[in-house]
């Protein structure tokens, strides 16, 4: 069951094996696994945790902020995306694979929810990461490169308008390129004992007694479909390297270095306007530079963070292009350093993920302020609720005085009726 897993988890980032190959010497083999039980088990289930609690507190105080605006919106589907994704991909490697909790490694529920549920979903999050990356990188490219197409588009529409316009494109396009991946397995049963008979043998004559059924393993494996070479080759590979890495990289490069070149000439304008110039054009001038700026930090770390990946996915295609490839053992997949590579790279992948809040924190000051603000007002409530209140002295003194006066007024009282 887990070298099952293990198909199934290298092939979301395109990583296949020569069938009847190992990892090659006990050492190389050694080493894979101490690899991926580091990168793949512990760090990326840390990271992964931090990144969730991040991510979630970044839409609770993106969410808050009284300058809420359109990027803030895509920062927070970002955001979404980005913890849902983390979420299948700790379940994937750091439970299923590595720790096999909470379910044994041999349990059913592994059999069904990888392959049929958290794979093909986990590759449509990916997809959606990446190309609403692109976008919110495209987005800032208007904003700073074509100020008055960008202004007539904000004008004509609103904030909701845009966010699906941006939205539906990207989900419709990571659902259907992903697709596919809800048929590369097919669930089996396997009998693994056949029909026997217990026998009770009395006097030399034989007895029937009962009938062991026969029994049958059930398990997931690589459907005809995902097995087809020109499958392999032109989906798997090529169409998942150039949609999900060359373009949306060579974009993000692009579009990185128009928004700097642009932020550097709005700096200029904005260092020789006047001080007596126009104030609100000055202020927005230095609001959209903040937001670039933030988005110039999450393109570089995502450019850093999936460097590794096309790397790997470019190696192995063209691994492909030789008629061995599929026979030889000796290609790179099998070595140990290749598969080390690709278990940092996958914690890389969910680090890129997990540093948002980090960058906004850092970089954004409007950020910071309800951040504080947010947490000063969950610190008060907490000691409100914690805090015992205990009477002061005066308090007590003036309560002990108050209960000398009524017992004195009621003795007062006693004593005037029986005088009566």
């Amino acid at each position: 069951m887990v070298e099952m897993l293990d198909n199934f988890t290298r092939e979301m980032e395109n990583i296949s094996f020569a069938p009847g190959c190992d990892a090659g010497h006990p050492d190389e083999e050694k080493t894979a696994k101490i690899c991926s039980f580091w990168f793949e088990g512990v760090l990326l289930l840390v990271v992964g945790l931090f990144g969730i609690l991040g991510n979630v507190t970044s839409i609770f105080v993106l969410s808050k902020l009284q300058t809420h605006n359109f990027f803030d919106s895509l920062l927070i589907a970002l955001t979404t995306i980005d913890i849902i994704f983390i979420i299948f991909t700790i379940v994937d490697y750091s439970l299923a694979r590595e720790f096999a909790w909470p379910w044994p490694e041999n349990s059913m529920v592994w059999t069904y929810l990888i392959p049929k549920f958290t794979y093909p979903l986990n590759n449509m999050c990916f997809c959606s990461s990446v190309f609403l990356t692109v976008l919110i990188a495209g987005e800032r490219y208007m904003a700073v490169c074509h100020p008055v197409l960008y202004r007539n588009m904000s004008v004509s529409t609103s904030v909701k308008q845009r966010l699906l316009l941006y939205l539906l494109p990207v989900l419709s396009l990571s659902i259907g390129l992903n697709i596919p991946k809800f048929f590369e397995t097919v669930i089996v049963e396997t009998p693994v004992a056949p029909e026997a008979q217990l026998i009770w043998l009395v006097n030399g004559s034989t007895h029937s007694l009962d009938t062991i059924p026969m029994q049958y393993e059930t398990t997931a494996q690589l459907s005809e479909l995902r097995r087809d070479p020109l499958y392999t080759k032109y989906y798997t590979f090529l169409t998942r390297l150039v949609v999900t890495g060359i373009i949306p990289m060579s974009a993000l490069l692009f579009f990185n270095l128009n928004i700097y070149l642009g932020l550097k000439s709005a700096r200029r304008r904005t260092q020789t306007c006047p001080s007596n110039g126009d104030r609100r054009s000055k202020s927005k001038t230095t609001t959209e530079m903040s937001l670039s700026l933030i988005l110039l930090f999450i393109v570089a770390v995502f450019l850093c963070c999936h460097f590794p990946r096309l790397v790997l996915n470019m190696a192995e295609f063209s691994n492909l292009g030789s008629d061995t490839a599929v026979t030889s053992c000796h290609v790179v997949e099998n070595y140990a350093w290749f598969q080390c590579l690709t278990g940092f790279s996958h914690l890389l992948l969910i680090l890129n993920g997990s540093v948002n809040f980090l960058i906004y924190c850092s970089l954004n000051n409007n950020f910071k302020a309800a951040l504080n603000s947010s947490l000063h007002g969950c610190y008060e409530k907490v000691m409100s609720m914690c805090m015992c209140r205990q009477p002061s002295k005066d308090t007590l003194t003036e309560e002990v005085e108050m209960d000398d006066l009524i017992n004195n007024g009621r003795q007062g009282e006693t004593v005037m009726t029986l005088m009566q």
